[in-house]
């Protein structure tokens, strides 16, 4: 049985707007607000620094009634936080995403020759394959990211709103994990992944 019941997480977010419920294995419970762009680029910035970032979001986004319970929690925890993290990330679109299975297609009626990718198997959305100048726009990004150089948008985040739908975009503002996990299905399907070298 859940710690809150509905009616008080709906006078909660009355206080601190939506929120995100999470239930770990170990029986604890904790309630975090949204993560919205301001903190999710402060997030990726300090990740890119080598700080804790994934402890510092959920420290700050733990609401201010749980966090003193939470930092005792979390002080005593192994893995626990790991997962936390990971369901966080989980609720704004975080995790695995793949793409539409034949049969996923054919249901759906999705349209061939497309690529479909979905992360909960429910709610698919449309890519097109990139054009080459947008891919070595892509790469040429990418190494400036990695010489520390100041970006607007993320590489990744770019290839996939300009190959994309308005939809999708609409998702990606209130999913900005989703950045990742659907990064990563798209470079994958479009060829960066597999193959072999030969004569080692």
């Amino acid at each position: 049985m859940s710690r809150w019941t509905p009616a008080e997480v709906v006078e909660l977010e009355k206080q601190h707007g939506e929120l995100v419920h999470i239930s770990h294995a170990d029986g604890s419970e904790f309630l975090f607000r949204r993560i919205d762009r301001e903190l999710y680029d402060l997030r990726e910035a300090r990740a890119a620094r080598g700080e804790d970032a994934d402890d510092m979001m959920l420290q700050e986004r733990c609401i201010p009634e749980l966090r003193d319970e939470w930092n005792a929690y979390a002080a005593d925890a192994a893995f626990a936080t790991i997962q936390y993290s990971n369901l966080y990330q989980e609720a704004h679109g975080g995790g695995s995403a793949r793409a539409a299975l034949p049969v996923e297609m054919k249901q759906l009626n999705l349209q061939a020759g497309a690529l479909h990718l979905t992360v909960d198997g429910k709610q698919f959305f449309q890519f097109r394959k990139p054009a080459r100048a947008e891919v070595k726009l892509f790469a040429a990004m990418t190494q400036a990211r990695g010489r520390g150089e100041k970006q607007k948008m993320h590489p990744v985040e770019s290839i996939l709103r300009q190959c994309s739908d308005a939809e999708f975009g609409t998702w990606l503002d209130r999913n900005l994990f989703g950045i990742g996990a659907f990064g990563d299905a798209f470079v994958r399907n479009y060829g960066m992944g597999g193959g072999s070298v030969t004569g080692k």
